[in-house]
């Protein structure tokens, strides 16, 4: 993963406001919790609603390539289970790094 912004909101992207993604934003927010990340919201969004100025978004695999064209700066951390992703362990250790 490349050097992340500064942030205090990730959001966390889906199709349809699917209930294994909800869980998975859930899951998120413990590993941010876990690593002391206690003043970063997680905005669970529909993939139209992503603002332009969003720095980091969480989706599955097969959005990564739509919200890359729609938000191309933003860091997307992609995922194939929102339920048990390490990639969440991952971003919120580095999350932290980058607050201390």
């Amino acid at each position: 993963m490349s050097k992340l912004p500064k942030t205090d909101s990730i959001f966390f992207v889906c199709t349809e406001g699917m209930v294994t993604s909800v869980a998975g934003a859930e899951a998120l927010k413990g590993q941010l919790v876990k690593n002391g990340l206690y003043d970063i919201k997680i905005q669970h969004i529909q993939l139209e609603w992503i603002p332009k100025d969003a720095k980091i978004i969480v989706c599955h695999k097969n959005l990564k390539d739509r919200i890359q064209a729609k938000v191309p700066h933003a860091h997307i951390v992609s995922v194939t289970d929102f339920l048990h992703a390490p990639e969440y362990a991952e971003l919120s250790k580095e999350l932290a790094a980058v607050a201390a």
